[in-house]
């Protein structure tokens, strides 16, 4: 199964906290920027807006084959798969490229994504350790 962009933004995201004592203390520590213990969809449009830019090596304002490969860094060992499905699903308009915009309305679907229990928000119940 390939995985997608919001998977692999999950792995990035929480790639450092699973060498932590507690992932979940660190993701949020991350993540969670009003300390509330929730992630909005305001917090991870802000969280994935600086994931954006980290992603975007050559600096143009979009992810495309010439921006750095997120494998070097170990994340996605399938870089071929990877990229093409992260590609196809944030390609929103087709172009072959993914705008900042493109990316950062994805942030809604990561948020669902991650939120189990449909409320909204990502909370520590939602990485079932509640």
């Amino acid at each position: 199964m390939k995985k997608t962009l919001l998977t692999t933004i999950f792995a990035i995201a929480t790639a450092t906290p699973l060498l932590a004592a507690d992932p979940v203390v660190e993701f949020f520590a991350e993540w969670d920027l009003n300390s509330d213990g929730e992630v909005s969809q305001l917090e991870a449009r802000t969280k994935l807006t600086a994931v954006f830019s980290s992603f975007d090596t050559n600096l143009d304002g979009y992810l495309d084959s010439s921006d750095g490969s997120t494998s070097e860094s170990g994340v996605a060992p399938d870089e071929d798969d990877t990229n093409s499905a992260a590609m196809e699903f944030d390609d929103a308009d087709g172009d072959g490229r993914v705008s900042m915009q493109e990316f950062i309305d994805k942030s809604e679907a990561w948020v669902n994504l991650m939120d189990r229990d449909d409320d909204g928000v990502i909370t520590a119940a939602d990485f079932n350790i509640l």
